[in-house]
């Protein structure tokens, strides 16, 4: 991957569409949050191999390896040490 600040990549498998958004710095802005679920419903409503698929928002923070509070739901939020 490229050195942006804002890099996605989807993951297509047989039931899932999962949407991975990563920022490089430790705080959740309002702005990624609506960011990702915009790439949700682009995805749900404007692919047609997406339509069928659950589509999973995944916003991946690589600035801060601290566990963050899971405050956004329907957001699956990570930082960079997940364990």
């Amino acid at each position: 991957m490229n050195q942006e600040e804002d890099q996605m990549s989807y993951y297509f498998q047989k039931e899932y569409v999962i949407v991975l958004e990563f920022k490089q710095y430790a705080d959740v802005l309002q702005a990624d949050v609506d960011q990702v679920k915009s790439y949700v419903r682009d995805l749900r409503e404007y692919h047609s191999e997406s339509r069928n698929k659950k589509v999973v928002p995944v916003l991946l923070l690589t600035g801060t390896e601290e566990k963050q509070q899971q405050r956004y739901p329907g957001i699956i939020l990570c930082s960079k040490k997940m364990g």
